[in-house]
């Protein structure tokens, strides 16, 4: 259950940035702030999705080595990558403001 609702998540989050969506991190000249869909209520909800699809496969899965490489491996690459991101869309006009009003993965948390 945890698998499929992180991959909706992700989808959904994916297809309300449209075309600003992109494998890798970068700004458009006419970008914009996402403050639709699931960005309501999260800043990355496409991360938060993908985090909840790899804890639902551990868990089907659960082993110590699967665990330690989402704990270890995966959840720290994902928290760098957020890290980059946030740092090159502040420089999108009213990023700051909608980093403000929410949290990056977990709503009300972090």
């Amino acid at each position: 259950m945890l698998l499929l609702a992180g991959i909706a998540l992700r989808l959904v989050s994916i297809r309300t940035l449209g075309a600003f969506y992109s494998h890798r991190v970068r700004k458009d000249a006419d970008h914009r702030v996402a403050t639709s869909g699931p960005y309501r209520l999260l800043r990355h909800p496409a991360y938060a999705g993908m985090i909840l699809a790899h804890v639902g496969l551990v868990a089907y899965f659960l082993n110590p080595f699967s665990v330690a490489l989402l704990l270890l491996l995966f959840v720290p690459a994902v928290v760098r990558r957020i890290s980059v991101e946030e740092k090159v869309m502040s420089t999108v006009a009213g990023y700051r403001d909608f980093m403000a009003g929410r949290k990056r993965l977990v709503p009300f948390l972090w």
